[in-house]
């Protein structure tokens, strides 16, 4: 199996629980179960967890798992940009950066 497989059927596991009733924290506890090998898989994992986290107001932990993203895979790019998102969440009066 292809690290990428572990994705997509992560990625359909995790879509299947959100419609009709947007349960991320369901989700948020499903990624948590889910821990693949690959670095790739990994960053991919922490940062859908920490786009969960968002949804659900926790952004402490959304940041947390952002930087593991970014420990596991620095080019993936996603996991920057929600750590970003999860910093202005947890400061909105902090200095925006053009």
């Amino acid at each position: 199996m292809h690290e990428w497989d572990t994705v997509v059927d992560i990625s359909c596991l995790g879509s299947s629980l959100l419609p009709p009733f947007l349960s991320y924290s369901n989700l948020c506890m499903r990624y948590l179960q889910c821990d693949g090998e690959a670095k790739r898989v990994n960053a991919i994992l922490f940062a859908n967890r920490a786009a969960a986290s968002l949804y659900l107001g926790i952004h402490d932990e959304a940041l947390q798992d952002c930087t593991r993203s970014i420990a596991n895979d620095p080019m993936y790019a996603k996991a920057y940009l929600r750590r970003a998102r999860a910093h202005k969440a947890s400061d909105p009066e902090s200095i925006e950066i053009l």
